[in-house]
C-alpha cells in the first residue's frame, strides 16, 4: 500500500522517539556485525558460514541505517517540522554511528578508528535529503489535481531522498572493476575471469543493497511515519 501524501506536520513524541532510536539501533547492529566479522575472519577455526553471514549483515545493516535516517530527515522536512527537530534527528543519527564505530574498531583493532569521510558523507546525504524533500513538496503543491499531487507522496519523497546514498558505494565498486579491467595484461586468463566475476558481483550487490533494499527501507519508513503521525493526532484529539 502506497503511503499517502500528507500536508499536516507529523509531530508527536512517539514519532520523534522512533526517528532518534531506529537509525541508532541499526547502526549498533551494523557495527556489531562488523566486529564479529573481523573476529570470525581472523580465526581459522571458525566455519566459513559464520564469516559469510556476518559479512552479509555488515553490508546490509549500514545501508538500512542510512536509508532510514534519510527517510526520517526527508519526511520531517516535507512535513515542515521545526528545524531544531530535524537537526536533532540528523545529529543523533550521525553521532550514534560514529560512537558505535569507534567502539567497534577499538574492540576489534585495539584502537578507535574515526573516519572523517564517513562524517562528511553523512552530512552531505542528510543535507541532500532535506532539500530533495523541499523540492518534492514544491512539486506536490504545484500539482493541479489530487491525482497529480498523489504522485508526489511521502513514500516517494523518502525513496528519492534515500537513493543518493547508493552513489558512493556503487562508484567505489565501479572503480575497482574498472581498475581490474585496466590490468588485464597482468593476469592469466582464468585469474582475470575470476576477478571479473568477483568485482562484477560486488557491484551488483552494492546496487541491490544500497539501491533497491535502501529504497524499500525508506518507503517502509515513510509508511511508519504516517502511521505514527496518525496515532499521535488521534491521541491528541482524544486528550483534547
Amino acid at each position: 500500500m502506497q503511503p499517502a501524501s500528507s500536508r499536516r506536520r507529523p509531530g508527536g513524541r512517539a514519532l520523534l522517539t522512533a526517528a532518534l532510536l531506529l537509525p541508532a539501533l541499526l547502526s549498533l547492529l551494523g557495527w556489531t556485525a562488523s566486529y564479529f566479522y573481523n573476529m570470525f575472519n581472523s580465526d581459522v577455526t571458525m566455519p566459513d558460514w559464520t564469516v559469510e553471514l556476518t559479512l552479509f549483515a555488515a553490508e546490509i545493516l549500514p545501508a538500512l541505517r542510512t536509508a532510514v535516517l534519510l527517510a526520517f530527515v526527508a519526511c520531517f522536512s516535507r512535513a515542515r517540522e521545526p528545524m531544531g527537530r530535524v537537526i536533532t534527528v540528523i545529529a543523533c543519527g550521525i553521532l550514534a554511528n560514529l560512537l558505535f564505530g569507534l567502539a567497534s574498531t577499538w574492540l576489534s583493532e585495539g584502537f578507535g578508528l574515526f573516519n572523517p569521510l564517513t562524517l562528511l558523507t553523512d552530512l552531505i546525504l542528510c543535507a541532500a535529503a532535506f532539500f530533495i524533500a523541499k523540492a518534492v513538496k514544491r512539486k506536490a503543491d504545484a500539482a493541479g489535481t489530487p491525482r497529480e499531487r498523489k504522485k508526489w507522496s511521502m513514500g516517494k519523497t523518502a525513496v528519492f531522498a534515500a537513493l543518493p546514498a547508493a552513489i558512493p558505494p556503487v562508484i567505489y565498486a565501479s572503480l575497482d572493476l574498472a581498475e581490474h579491467f585496466g590490468n588485464r595484461r597482468a593476469y592469466a586468463a582464468d585469474v582475470w575471469a575470476s576477478g571479473t566475476a568477483f568485482f562484477t558481483g560486488v557491484l551488483v550487490r552494492r546496487i541491490l543493497i544500497w539501491g533497491a533494499l535502501g529504497a524499500l527501507a525508506a518507503w517502509l519508513t515513510a509508511a511508519l511515519i504516517l502511521r505514527l503521525a496518525s496515532r499521535d493526532r488521534s491521541s491528541a484529539s482524544s486528550a483534547g
